[in-house]
């Protein structure tokens, strides 16, 4: 059978944008020729089902698209209205999401936020460029540069001016940081080296308070004399009998034995055993140039040697000034040796817990007499102005009742005045005695007992807040030196605080009497000597 063409038409009213009523019918012709028909016979419908659906199915997807998006809402499609609805039902319908083409397939994914975009390549090579006004026929000139490119190259180099400012200004933060890091360690560690050393210190403090403690209770001052001439001078007047009672007399700043002329001399001829040494440094005793060797260990241990030297199991003491001071000192140390004692002119103060002598006495200025002294070869120096009796009669004849303060700028060897006339209780004759001895020996020595006070202070730690309970009698002026003001010595002495510290005391006040109080008022000073030991000797037996 020859090959025929068999026309199906197929007709599909689909949307039409023009005026007419009935739109143009679509015609799909398909020809099938007779063989294929003939095979078709043999094979069925398959190969023309093949061959039809897809195609029918490209044409009910554009069927549907222009029924459900008219391009005007007037026209609306006859076969979709046929149906009675605006959509074919047995159609799916294609969208912007899905599509049943054969060629469309899911749009594409968006780009993830993480992954940038890639930036077309320019074949335009980086800028700035300078871009020149050019007219034909005129030639061009270099100078002018175009004005839009000039300003975008500024506005990029400001941006780059501006990311260097703000890296500058990134680095210096780092910068400050790490600085205020490493400053932080560093405190840490000085912390921490600090509190190693406080306990190391403590550690130290609490042994030598241990040590010291120890040598308190044995109360052993182990003390080398340094010459065998040490105290060999002393002035000693003894009764008819050997077991006389042994009166031991120390002197003050400046004097030697010589200031207990009336006493050795009035005692002796009442049965007593007298001996007045000249302390370390003044006169003829041994004179130790450094001031550590002048502490309250080495002057006690220099009267225990004394009193070990005369073999005696107790003695009376008396003292006045700095002689005063060594007899509380050896109160303290050794009570067992001291039967009874007298302090003239210094009493007893307690040692202050946190405060040394010197940062007390700076409150009083430069010009206090114990603030000028310490400094070495100063007062030797003012001193040396003058001659020797001058400054004798200056220290020995005031009669100031201040605590000897100098103008600013001024030594207080230059602010004492000598009184127009002698006193009566001593001449000239006597004065030059002192002169004498001091023109031998200089005022290093006596100058020396000053300069040690702050070491005093240490030593005296153990004996923090100790009574004195050895009897005592305390006898002073009312015109003394210090007696002036609040917290001058006259309302310390009649205050609670320095009878308590000394339960066992006696208070003689002599009216008219000044600072060295056993020369200007010899004869009442040595009846209450007398009284005093008299009274405790009596006890005793």
């Amino acid at each position: 059978m020859g090959p025929f063409i068999l026309n199906w038409p197929i007709i599909v009213h689909c949307g039409y944008s023009g005026f007419s009523e009935t739109p143009p019918p679509f015609q799909v012709s398909v020809g099938i020729s007779a063989k294929s028909q003939s095979s078709d016979n043999q094979m069925g419908f398959g190969a023309i089902r093949s061959i039809l659906r897809p195609l029918s199915r490209t044409l009910a997807s554009r069927v549907a698209a222009s029924c459900s998006s008219p391009p005007f809402p007037a026209a609306k499609p006859l076969l979709c209205s046929f149906f009675g609805g605006s959509r074919l039902p047995w159609i799916q319908v294609a969208n912007h999401f899905h599509s049943l083409s054969l060629t469309d397939t899911r749009l594409p994914k968006r780009r993830p936020m993480t992954h940038p975009k890639k930036k077309r390549f320019k074949l335009k090579p980086p800028g700035p460029y300078a871009y020149v006004q050019y007219t034909p026929g005129e030639p061009i000139a270099s100078n002018n540069p175009n004005k839009g490119s000039v300003k975008r190259r500024n506005a990029k180099k400001r941006i780059g001016q501006r990311r260097a400012f703000i890296l500058s200004e990134k680095k210096k933060r780092q910068a400050l940081v790490q600085e205020a890091k490493r400053k932080k360690r560093i405190k840490e560690v000085e912390r921490k080296m600090a509190k190693v050393a406080r306990e190391r210190a403590w550690e130290e403090r609490l042994a030598e308070l241990q040590r010291l403690e120890e040598e308190k209770k044995k109360s052993m001052m182990v003390i080398i004399l340094s010459s065998k001439r040490s105290l060999n001078k002393s002035r000693r007047r003894c009764s008819p009998s050997s077991i006389s009672p042994l009166v031991l007399l120390l002197h003050g700043f400046p004097e030697t034995w010589f200031s207990w002329r009336h006493q050795i001399d009035f005692l002796s001829g009442h049965g007593y055993h007298v001996v007045a040494p000249d302390l370390r440094g003044y006169a003829d005793s041994d004179s130790p140039p450094s001031h550590e060797s002048y502490t309250v260990s080495h002057l006690v241990a220099d009267v225990i040697g004394l009193l070990d030297h005369y073999g005696t199991a107790q003695a009376f003491v008396a003292g006045h000034d700095w002689g005063a001071t060594i007899g509380w000192s050896l109160c303290l140390f050794r009570p067992d040796l001291v039967k009874g004692f007298i302090s003239l002119s210094v009493p007893y103060f307690p040692r202050h817990p946190n405060l040394k002598p010197l940062e007390f006495f700076k409150s009083f200025g430069d010009g206090l007499y114990i603030s000028q002294f310490q400094k070495p070869g100063r007062a030797e120096a003012a001193f040396a102005k003058h001659d020797i009796l001058t400054v004798i009669r200056k220290f020995l004849l005031t009669t100031r009742t201040d605590y000897l303060v100098a103008p600013p700028d001024t030594e207080i060897i230059d602010d004492l005045e000598i009184p127009s006339t002698i006193p009566d209780w001593i001449t000239d004759d006597e004065l030059q005695v002192y002169a004498d001895k001091f023109q031998k020996s200089g005022f290093t020595g006596p100058l020396n007992y000053y300069r040690a006070m702050d070491l005093n202070w240490e030593i005296m730690a153990p004996w923090q807040d100790s009574k004195i309970v050895v009897p005592t009698m305390f006898i002073f002026g009312d015109k003394d030196n210090g007696n002036e003001g609040e917290h001058g010595k006259m309302q310390y002495v009649k205050g609670e605080m320095f009878k308590s510290l000394v339960p066992n005391l006696e208070i003689i006040v002599i009216e008219d009497g000044h600072h060295y109080i056993q020369q200007e008022k010899s004869k009442r000073v040595s009846e209450e000597m007398l009284s005093f030991f008299n009274k405790l000797g009596n006890t005793s037996e």
